[in-house]
């Protein structure tokens, strides 16, 4: 996986990478190590999501069918 601040940056990356080892360009990361990877690149973000561990979990101590509870949250706790 190669992060970088532009495009210019990545190419230049590959190809030092390749004078060395071969590579295989796979596009964008959508998946890494089980976490989902969801890039908004207009505003410049990069988000993990764990959804898919969290419902493998439920299943495996078969907890999968339990029903959605709302949680009152304290209301000075400020969210992103």
């Amino acid at each position: 996986m190669i992060a970088a601040t532009s495009i210019i940056l990545v190419n230049w990356i590959k190809q030092e990478v390749r004078e060395f080892v071969e590579i295989m360009d796979l596009g964008e990361i959508h998946w890494l190590l089980g976490i989902e990877v969801k890039q908004d690149h207009k505003r410049r973000r990069i988000m993990l999501f764990q959804k898919s561990y969290i419902n493998i979990s439920l299943c495996h101590y078969g907890l999968e069918n339990l029903k959605l509870v709302s949680i009152p949250m304290d209301s000075a706790v400020c969210l992103l």
